[in-house]
């Protein structure tokens, strides 16, 4: 979509739920007990409970109560209902859980020194904004084994190391409108050190998947599967991973020094488009992405079915690309997917130093001065080193990452650098 017609819509972000589809049940948390209890009903004082009981109505107090009286490290057991917007604590180490079988949702609204690398585990209906640029997030904070039904904006501190993880959560069939709706379902701005997007799904909808304006971040073992550029007539420019950051006097090179890594893409479904699996469009330095696999997609003579590139990198400088596989298909405009794009924009520089080597891919195109590719196993005759033509031999199944692992006496066995296998690690 417009980027900055999606970040100027961060600051009139709404948590109605989006999409088509209700969310699935939580995943269940590793324990039933906690140290005090919360359920929406409850109005009375908290009372301690013993870590390895069950909810106990007569103890149960409000979540703001449970806060208040929790001490650093303690459990805090949630019963299924409504909670509202969390605003976060100070305090340090508090785990917020969904009790076993219960399921709880809950949106955030966290600022400043919110959270004290606090954990929410288990909840519904999750979204929200955990710092913006007037009250950026000062702290850390981990989300994992939920279920996202909105945007999750983040923008923390300058400086701020602290950890911001999202572990294995879902975020299904969350749309744009492609001008006041934020851009993306998982949003990071300004600084993104320390922040990890890892084990989690995304699926359906037409927001990207994750949209970054910062540098930094670290996405591993996800699954991105069937977004859906151009829902309901909005034509977005919808990638599962987009990295944004115009290229400017204070941010020459735009964002850059991202890992993505052992991710699994997936375009496959009906209705699924994207422009590319991996964007990077005004610039960008010095990114890390390996051991991903990219399946083929139903493409056809024109647009609108299927996406052919790989990753669009443009204006790179120093990004390494290595140890990909894309399974061999025909793509849009009928070409070949598992293409990787580099070049550069008119008034912005070529990029340099970008190396592509030990994939399992189409081919390359738009390669500019100092930027090679070598030892990889390709579609089509690729000018470098070590490139080989032919077709690789994949174990399948096709939906599971270790299905695109080189079979025995494959093409592309002891292609790479240094006489291993191109591809994935297997």
């Amino acid at each position: 979509m417009s980027r900055r017609a999606g970040m100027l819509a961060v600051a009139a972000l709404s948590l109605a739920g989006c999409g088509s589809h209700p969310d699935p049940p939580p995943a269940a948390p590793g324990t039933t007990g906690a140290n005090v209890w919360v359920a929406p009903e409850a109005h009375g004082a908290c009372r301690r409970s013993r870590v390895r009981a069950g909810f106990d109505a007569a103890r149960a107090c409000s979540l703001d109560d449970a806060v208040a009286a929790a001490a650093s490290g303690d459990v805090i057991g949630f019963r299924t209902g409504s909670y509202g917007a969390w605003r976060g604590t100070a305090k340090r180490g508090l785990v917020l859980r969904a009790g076993r079988g219960q399921a709880p949702s809950m949106t955030l609204d966290v600022h400043g020194d919110c959270c004290g690398g606090a954990v929410l585990e288990g909840f519904r209906g999750m979204g929200g904004v955990a710092g913006t640029g007037s009250d950026p997030l000062a702290g850390g904070l981990t989300i994992r084994r939920s279920t996202f039904a909105a945007w999750l904006v983040i923008e923390r501190a300058d400086g701020n190391t602290e950890p911001l993880r999202l572990q294995g959560n879902r975020h299904r069939d969350i749309d744009s409108n492609g001008t006041t709706d934020p851009a993306g379902r998982v949003m990071v701005l300004r600084n993104g050190r320390g922040v990890v997007i890892e084990d989690s799904v995304f699926s359906g909808g037409s927001s990207d998947m994750i949209q970054l304006n910062a540098s930094h971040v670290r996405i591993r073992g996800n699954r991105f599967l069937d977004i859906k550029d151009g829902l309901g007539g909005s034509q977005n420019h919808a990638d599962p991973i987009q990295v944004y950051c115009a290229a400017t006097p204070a941010l020459p090179h735009g964002c850059g020094e991202e890992v993505i890594d052992r991710n699994y893409f997936d375009q496959s479904g009906p209705g699924a488009n994207a422009a590319a699996f991996i964007g990077m469009y005004d610039g960008t330095y010095g990114n890390r992405i390996t051991n991903n696999v990219f399946r083929a997609v139903d493409g056809g003579p024109g647009g609108g079915h299927g996406v052919a590139y790989i990753a669009d990198i443009e204006s790179d400088r120093g990004s390494v690309i290595r140890n990909n596989t894309a399974q061999p298909g025909v793509c849009d405009f009928k070409i070949p997917c598992g293409w990787i794009s580099l070049g550069h924009k008119p008034g912005l520089e070529p990029g340099a130093g970008t190396r592509i080597f030990d994939n399992v891919i189409a081919g390359v195109g738009g390669l500019e001065t100092t930027q090679r590719a070598d030892h990889n196993l390709v579609a089509n005759p690729l000018p470098g080193p070590g490139n080989r033509v032919g077709a690789p031999h994949l174990a399948g199944p096709w939906t599971h990452y270790r299905g695109y692992c080189l079979r025995r006496g494959s093409p592309g066995r002891a292609v790479a650098a240094g006489g291993g296998d191109a591809g994935i690690a297997c």
